[in-house]
């Protein structure tokens, strides 16, 4: 419906995060802008590094994970020890291991404190765009694993403390499980 107001002239122009899909528009000769989305790191409140339990406790959370590499992600978490896994919709085809936890659609607040209460999250999808999950866990101060995919991190130097957050091998669990158990060593370092 907003193509064909664009084509009559009612719409000048979009504004997308979306990348792929500014240049995609673009291409076709359709007037479209790239904002980007950010987070300032110097204007971010300090986390306080909490207690984790001692057995980890494993987000891949939100309300977009069913579609975004899900399966890999449950598979890669099966492979922490002790490992309790949180998921919110389950995928349709997948039979769940005994440990993992399905929690229900929640209040913003009650998925927050979800959220939070989590020793990692991972939003390792091949399709992100933002990621808030990523977002919301670093303003949280939790540890997060994502695919290189995200803006949030995708520019950073290898070098960077956090570059170790992000992982190009989305589609392998042995190297995404490699990728969780290097942060939660290096995130207990730091309490």
């Amino acid at each position: 419906a907003a193509m064909k107001e664009y084509h009559r002239g009612r719409i000048d122009c979009f504004v997308t995060p979306h990348e792929g899909l500014a240049h995609t528009w673009r291409g076709q000769g359709i007037r479209a802008h790239l904002i980007e989305l950010a987070v300032e790191a110097d204007r971010l409140p300090r986390p306080t590094f909490k207690h984790r339990p001692l057995t980890p406790q494993i987000g891949i959370l939100g309300s977009g994970q069913p579609w975004k590499n899900m399966e890999c992600q449950i598979l890669a978490a099966q492979r922490i020890p002790n490992a309790t896994i949180h998921i919110q919709h389950p995928p349709r085809y997948m039979t769940l291991p005994s440990n993992v936890v399905v929690h229900p659609d929640r209040t913003d607040s009650a998925y927050y404190a979800l959220v939070e209460s989590m020793s990692i999250n991972l939003s390792v999808s091949m399709s992100e765009t933002y990621s808030f999950l990523t977002a919301e866990s670093m303003l949280m101060g939790v540890p997060v694993l994502t695919s290189h995919l995200t803006p949030i991190l995708r520019y950073l130097d290898n070098h960077d403390l956090l570059a170790v957050c992000r992982t190009a091998w989305f589609d392998n669990p042995v190297d995404i499980a490699s990728s969780i158990k290097d942060i939660l060593i290096g995130y207990e370092r730091l309490d």
